[in-house]
């Protein structure tokens, strides 16, 4: 016997219920797509002119900056809790500003006038008692009025010198050329004396991204003067090829032993990046290749934002020091800011507006009547960004 039931008619959606799912479905992608491009397009709407190299952009960085040169800063404006770091920054927001303003004096001629002084302002500032205090205090003895020694003293000596040199590399007659012979005479000595190729920074410290910077120095100095220093230069660069990369990132060792010359401490982005600009100025090539072995293997992107890993695969680190600054899940500070040099140098523009649109987001650019700074700048901050920033493209060769 068949027992009929009651069948309800199959539930169909009604229009209106229709409407809401879809609406609903637009809504959520629209969201998606709305968290994905406009974070991006917003934080780097400057992107573009910072690439391009637009005057009045980099003059508002340059005005910015110069507030904090007018103040005659000293190690008291830094807090790093070690007065050797309070000492490194003071040297260091002098010399990245002074290559910030020549870069942009370079850049855009028309703008010397105002640019020159302040990039003359920063040499005499590097040339101060108090800026050279904290190399003095680690070697116990003062790297001016030992020139003819042997010790190193790269801390001080290579980074104030590459601001002499710079400024004489655009006018042969600057003010401090006398001190930039001297300073530069030393360096030639020491890195050709050594079986490494490089100077210590400290007693026992020795660092291949401050030997880059007293290269540098050497090399803009030789260029102003057109004395030749090409074999130390090339020997310098072979070494460093051969010695203090890491064959299978092509990072550059952090640092390495005084006496053999072995690593110490592992390939880092932060240290291979700023290698990297300054060697720009060195040996072009040498810089392209580790802005490449950092974009092959480095670089994290995510909606339009990239940073750049500290460490490279198979290496361990910790939560960063004062070179790296903060590492945050294995993302280096100091190295995402260090790279958009690097990209711009080495036409890499791409990466360079995801780069600037994460230092947008993360430094917080203002613009006022003083010019541009950065929120979580202060004077270091913004002279190592105004320097990278309006880094130039790097040459072919250096003639």
């Amino acid at each position: 016997m068949t027992i009929s039931r009651s069948q309800s008619p199959p539930k169909t959606s009604s229009p209106s219920r229709r409407r809401k799912i879809i609406r609903s479905f637009v809504s959520v992608a629209l969201f998606a797509v709305t968290t994905a491009i406009v974070p991006h397009l917003w934080c780097g709407r400057d992107a573009a002119r910072l690439y391009r190299g637009d005057a009045d952009v980099q003059e508002g960085l340059a005005r910015g900056v110069a507030t904090w040169i007018d103040q005659d800063l000293g190690t008291d404006q830094y807090h790093t809790g070690s007065s050797q770091f309070n000492g490194e920054w003071l040297l260091m927001t002098y010399q990245l500003a002074g290559l910030g303003f020549g870069q942009t004096a370079l850049t855009h001629p028309e703008s010397r006038a105002r640019n020159l002084p302040m990039l003359r302002k920063c040499c005499a500032r590097v040339l101060k008692p108090n800026a050279a205090s904290f190399d003095a205090a680690a070697w116990s003895e003062d790297p001016v009025k030992t020139l003819s020694g042997k010790n190193g003293h790269a801390g001080y000596l290579g980074y104030s010198n590459v601001v002499l040199s710079y400024d004489r590399w655009i006018d042969p007659a600057a003010p401090d050329r006398a001190v930039n012979d001297r300073f530069t005479a030393a360096l030639v000595r020491r890195m050709t004396a050594s079986p490494t190729h490089l100077i210590e920074t400290y007693p026992g410290e020795t660092y291949p991204a401050d030997n880059c910077v007293a290269a540098a120095s050497i090399a803009l100095a030789g260029r102003a003067t057109g004395r030749d220093y090409s074999p130390l230069l090339k020997a310098f660069g072979a070494s460093l090829r051969t010695r203090y990369l890491d064959p299978k990132s092509g990072m550059l060792y952090q640092s390495v032993s005084s006496e053999t010359g072995k690593p110490s401490g592992a390939p880092r982005a932060s240290g291979t990046l700023f290698a990297a600009y300054f060697l720009s100025f060195v040996d072009p090539k040498l810089s392209a290749d580790l802005f490449a072995a950092i974009r092959r293997n480095q670089v994290g992107e995510l909606a339009g934002f990239a940073a750049i890993r500290e460490y490279p695969a198979g290496y361990q680190g910790d939560m960063g020091d004062v070179d790296s600054g903060p590492v945050i899940f294995g993302l280096s500070t100091s190295g995402t800011a260090f790279a958009i040099a690097s990209a711009r140098m080495h036409g890499d523009e791409a990466l360079f507006r995801e780069l600037e649109s994460t230092l947008t987001l993360v430094a917080a650019p203002t613009s006022t009547r003083e010019g541009n700074k950065f929120l979580l700048g202060g004077p270091i901050g913004d002279a190592l960004l105004f320097a990278l920033l309006t880094a130039q493209p790097a040459p072919k060769e250096v003639s």
